[in-house]
């Protein structure tokens, strides 16, 4: 009983932060005056004697051990009150969901607010599946920024750069569900934030979307899941509010359509708190897929660069940063779970003005486009697979979807990170142009 009962009051200690609750030398005294109580409330004559207090041998079953020293009785009432209290933070600490509302220093520890209203003193756990993505990366260095423990999740071939200083780094083969459930264990919030490239979406976004419910599940912990504008198809209004009807023309809407149904009823059924954000395109340091390539490296060369369809349809991205700071402001506010929030840009673009930006922090005056059409993608297609993959969803460049963020603001009461396109686009050519240096 006594290595049980130091073993649990360790164990509160680590867990919750409470190390200042526990007294080492009052928890043994204490310790055996139950050890000595429970002997004798049991009836056992010897077991009282062997506890340090004589008994008479003909006392009957009603008898009680008198405690005559007032030091015991407080060393008693102060284990019993101890007991309780810690009892009750436990309990609460169950019924509280993991959601941060604030984290901020004092004494040298995080207070952490959860949702139930309580508070105490204990690490918060982010776990990141596909840390390595835009996305991924992106809410790692936010998370470390505001003083959360991260877990980053990355496949086996993946490097272990770009992650800041204090991230815990897993290798782990994210299509085995034994694999992903064990690398989030003691979550208290995980980031379903793994992609694969167009041409493997049948093949593996399903599985990877099961593996992170389940492994959210399993750790008790939020799920977070970035959304897109797939699941709309063509749009019927700008901009698009959440109840817009889902309707995706394309096999990539139907399957990220699947996958959000899939994370919506697991939140109804109770078997985990859902977090979706949906977001128009990113772009920001880091991220260099096909479309923004080529305006960046023009732009530092001089030289011409290419668009998809139409220049000058309105258009939105959001920086990546941003996004990665309103998912964590979502994460916190429990109004926001269980549905799809917009998060758009700071306002709509066109392509054009966006890459008149990009030039013009290069140095460039007027850039040079060159728009190519339908028929150049399918041409294209016909040799490249990820070009055939991506052409269903050309429909995008010249009937775009724009966000309405006013749900946002009503549900966090303010606004959503919006860094204006002229910072943005700046500091992505700064970390472009040492990234193509270094390389």
């Amino acid at each position: 009983v006594v290595r049980q009962g130091r073993s649990h009051a360790e164990d509160v200690a680590r867990r919750d932060g409470f190390r200042d609750a526990v007294d080492g030398q009052r928890d043994r005294e204490a310790c055996h005056l139950h050890v000595f109580r429970h002997r004798v409330a049991q009836g056992g004559r010897q077991d009282a004697h062997r506890a340090g207090r004589k008994q008479d041998d003909h006392e009957d079953r009603r008898a009680r051990p008198q405690f005559d020293s007032v030091a015991h009785r407080s060393h008693l009432t102060r284990l019993t009150e101890a007991g309780r209290a810690t009892h009750r933070r436990n309990a609460a600490i169950r019924r509280a969901s993991a959601c941060i509302v604030h984290v901020g220093r004092e004494s040298d520890r995080r207070r952490v607010r959860l949702i139930g209203g309580r508070s105490c003193r204990r690490d918060v756990l982010i776990v990141i599946l596909g840390a390595k993505g835009s996305i991924g990366g992106a809410v790692a260095r936010r998370a470390r920024f505001s003083g959360h423990r991260v877990r980053a999740v990355v496949r086996p071939s993946a490097g272990t750069d770009r992650f800041p200083a204090g991230t815990e780094i897993l290798h782990a083969d994210l299509v085995s569900r034994e694999a992903v459930v064990e690398a989030a264990r003691g979550a208290d919030v995980v980031v379903h934030a793994a992609n694969v490239p167009y041409p493997e979406w049948p093949r593996l976004v399903p599985a990877l979307a099961e593996n992170a419910l389940a492994a959210a599940e399993a750790a008790g912990a939020i799920l977070a899941f970035p959304g897109n504008v797939y699941v709309y198809g063509h749009p019927r209004s700008r901009p698009v509010l959440e109840d817009h009807p889902q309707e995706p023309n394309t096999q990539k809407g139907r399957l990220r359509l699947r996958v959000e149904q899939m994370f919506l009823q697991a939140h109804r059924d109770g078997r985990v708190r859902l977090v979706l954000p949906r977001y128009p395109d990113f772009y920001g340091p880091g991220i260099m897929h096909e479309i923004f390539q080529p305006i960046f490296e023009g732009a530092v060369r001089g030289q011409p660069c290419r668009w998809p369809l139409d220049a000058d349809a309105s258009h939105e991205f959001i920086l990546i940063d941003d996004a990665a700071e309103a998912m964590l402001k979502l994460v916190a506010t429990p109004a926001a779970h269980g549905r799809a929030v917009h998060v758009p840009g700071p306002r709509p673009i066109t392509p054009r003005e966006f890459i008149r930006l990009a030039y013009a922090s290069a140095g460039w005056g007027e850039p040079r486009i060159r728009v190519f059409g339908r028929g150049t993608f399918r041409f294209v297609g016909l040799f490249n697979r990820l070009a055939r993959s991506a052409y269903e969803m050309a429909y995008l460049f010249d009937d775009p979807v724009l966000l309405d963020g006013s749900l946002y603001r009503s549900l966090t009461g303010g606004p959503y990170p919006a860094t204006p396109y002229e910072d943005g686009v700046r500091r992505t050519m700064d970390w472009f142009r040492s990234h193509r240096t270094t390389s």
